[in-house]
């Protein structure tokens, strides 16, 4: 019975910071805003829901809408850890504008946007050649890194889409850390800052800007294997998979490029790379993405792969999610390595 209480009472809390979050934004159409807003832990999630205080279908809805956008069968069990619900909201003018929630996990995060104009077209990425808009959304985003820690690289890209008649926006992040700075630092902790800036042309093409501001607060899994291995003209040092993510690091006294052929799980399951939709790739994590350095002569380069969109299974017609925590072997170059 206490525990009971306790939850209602925190359920009670949280939804009197979202009110007067709610009220604070919608009493702005431009400036910014920079509160700080901690995202509400999985674990209380689940909590809640075994008392039946918020739809059980909530997280499971967004994931299997994530995995349908990036041209997936239904592989809900494998992400759904990493749904964390934002739910900040703001008024552009004619329209409210949501940052719903993401899904993230050490070195990648996605971030879905809701808006509630209306759109005559079939839910999936919207073709505005096709299906043309007057409220548009430009989207920048910042993360607020710890003083002694740069990332290699960091990549944001935006996509609009539609779901059930209305424009959404699919915001995501794509980060390679220096790793000899602090090999810990990871994303489920940072400070994340999203500027939205919408313009309605429909109104005589007035302009809203509003600042999301939320600490990410989740628990980010990545292993790490430390390798010495040549594939014909680099040497592979490391190989990192994360939840939604792999990231083959390399050195080579040459520009390169990487052919990885499969990953193979413990089962014995290959799962084979391909080349994904353009849309999905986008979106959705497509590897390989490079970025090149030079130390001590040698070029060290970073090469991304997506564990979301980038693996099927032979002769099949779809990519799943890969487990991370499966993974006994990557081949590369035409070489298998073992990673257990």
């Amino acid at each position: 019975m206490r525990k009971t209480e306790e939850v209602v009472r925190r359920v009670k809390e949280r939804t009197e910071q979202y009110e007067a979050m709610k009220e604070s934004n919608t009493s702005r159409t431009t400036g910014t805003t920079r509160k700080r807003v901690r995202i509400v832990l999985l674990a209380t999630i689940l909590a809640v829901l075994s008392l039946g205080v918020f739809s059980a279908t909530a997280g499971r809805g967004y994931v299997d809408r994530f995995l349908e956008l990036c041209g997936m069968k239904n592989d809900t069990e494998a992400i759904k850890e990493a749904y964390i619900p934002i739910g900040q909201s703001a008024i552009f003018g004619r329209y409210t504008v949501t940052v719903e929630d993401i899904i993230g996990d050490a070195d990648n995060m996605w971030v879905e946007i809701s808006t509630d104009y209306a759109v005559d077209a079939p839910n999936g990425w919207l073709n505005s050649d096709k299906t043309p808009i007057r409220f548009f959304l430009n989207i920048s985003g910042e993360i607020v890194f710890p003083e002694d820690v740069l990332p290699v690289a960091t990549q944001w890209e935006r996509r609009p889409f539609v779901w059930n008649g209305k424009l959404w926006y699919m915001y995501a992040l794509i980060v390679n850390w220096d790793k000899e700075a602090d090999n810990s630092i990871d994303l489920g902790h940072m400070p994340i800052r999203l500027t939205v800036t919408g313009r309605d042309w429909g109104d005589n093409g007035r302009e809203f800007t509003h600042v999301f501001a939320w600490e990410n607060d989740y628990t980010s899994k990545r292993n790490t294997v430390f390798l010495n291995q040549d594939v014909g003209n680099c040497k592979i040092t490391e190989i990192s998979t994360t939840l939604t993510g792999m990231k083959i690091f390399t050195t080579s006294e040459e520009l390169i490029s990487l052919t990885v052929e499969y990953v193979k799980l413990d089962d014995g399951t290959l799962l084979y790379y391909y080349d994904p939709r353009y849309d999905a790739a986008i979106m959705c994590g497509r590897g390989p993405s490079v970025s090149w350095g030079q130390k001590n002569i040698l070029i060290t380069s970073i090469f991304n792969y997506s564990l979301i969109t980038d693996f099927r299974q032979k002769d099949s017609d779809f990519s799943q999610v890969v487990p991370y925590d499966r993974i006994t072997a990557v081949s590369v170059n035409g070489v298998e390595i073992p990673l257990r």
